[in-house]
């Protein structure tokens, strides 16, 4: 018997389905960080699993990374609620002398979370560190750098 996609439910699909995909909101403000151990940069999505078994496929994007004083840099990382996954970044938008504010980068990262394990909603978030000095991420919605977003988006995959 063949089944229409409109009558196949979650619990029918197969390993390795996409269930859901989630966007954040986009972070299209100015922000710094200073001398920061840890600090959000608001660049965060929330997700309900439909099951304890699937897994969360995470992909970040954070553009426009600059730094307005030399030698400094921001370590960004995942994290799920309170539990760090991943360093997405050793060192981002590193600036050397000279080059202090011209010097942008960015950050793009893939990251399977096989251990959710819950029904409830988890929320995937960027934070970042700073050791001295500041790291800036610069995403403009208006005037003349109107092209620059950072986000996150996350798709439930069927385990």
């Amino acid at each position: 018997k063949t089944m229409a996609l409109t009558t196949l439910n979650h619990a029918a699909m197969p390993s390795g389905s996409v269930l859901q995909i989630v966007e954040g909101t986009p972070h299209t403000a100015y922000q710094c960080f200073t001398n920061t151990s840890i600090g959000d940069t608001g660049i965060e999505v929330n997700i309900t699993p439909k099951f304890t078994s699937s897994n969360v496929l995470v992909f970040v994007d954070v553009q426009g990374i600059y730094h307005n004083t030399v030698n400094q840099d921001g370590k960004f990382e995942l994290y799920r609620d309170s539990t760090e996954l991943s360093k997405l970044s050793g060192i981002a938008g590193h600036a050397s002398s000279g080059d202090e504010v011209t010097s942008e980068s960015s950050v793009h990262a893939v990251f399977l979370d096989t251990a959710v394990s819950t029904t409830s909603q988890v929320t995937y978030k960027v934070r970042i560190k700073t050791a001295s000095g500041s790291c800036c991420i610069n995403n403009y919605t208006g005037g003349s750098n109107n092209v620059t977003r950072s986000n996150i988006t996350v798709m439930e995959i069927a385990g």
